[in-house]
């Protein structure tokens, strides 16, 4: 016969490991729903004595940024337009121009040849200050002894410069010779 042995604590079966909870994921981070804004755009209306393209807008109360009543921190700010400031010359803009022209001496040795009446028009290029840069022949005689007489009557001219602004900048100028023989 056998007889029951309780069971010892080297016999006996440990009881079974409870398995442990899933673990709950992390709550998310709050995030606070972005509020949409209504924006009443106003209506307009096309009338000939007005700009179409100008918007009237009807402001209660407030200001731009944000203060109740416009009672904001900063200056007062001016409703009238500014001023456009006057120019410092009389004419702002300008080109060059020249201020006492010489007069071309017709050379003997064209005259001689009977050529008549002729014009040259010579290119000058005038700087800041007013003096002669350059001068070159633009329109020519076809006779070299009135093409010289030309540049020399363009470089003994004065001129004045170009304005831009009213500050004075390099320019060209086209300098008309005319030569007469009587």
């Amino acid at each position: 016969m056998t007889s029951w042995v309780p069971p010892t604590a080297a016999t006996a079966t440990p009881p079974p490991t409870p398995t442990p909870p899933p673990q709950a994921t992390p709550p998310p981070h709050h995030v606070q729903p972005q509020t949409q804004l209504k924006v009443n755009v106003p209506k307009t209306t096309n009338n000939s004595a007005t700009n179409t393209n100008e918007q009237q807008y009807n402001v209660k109360t407030g200001s731009e940024s944000g203060v109740p009543n416009g009672k904001g921190t900063g200056p007062p700010v001016d409703a009238t337009p500014a001023a456009t400031a006057k120019p410092a010359c009389a004419n702002p803009n300008q080109e060059a121009t020249v201020t006492n022209p010489m007069s071309p001496d017709y050379p003997d040795s064209a005259r001689d040849l009977g050529l008549g009446p002729v014009i040259v028009l010579v290119e000058v290029t005038i700087g800041p200050s007013g003096a002669l840069v350059d001068a070159k022949v633009s329109q020519s005689s076809s006779n070299m002894a009135i093409d010289q007489a030309a540049l020399r009557a363009a470089r003994q001219s004065q001129y004045s410069p170009k304005l831009i602004n009213c500050a004075p900048t390099t320019g060209s100028y086209i300098f008309k010779a005319d030569f007469d023989p009587n």
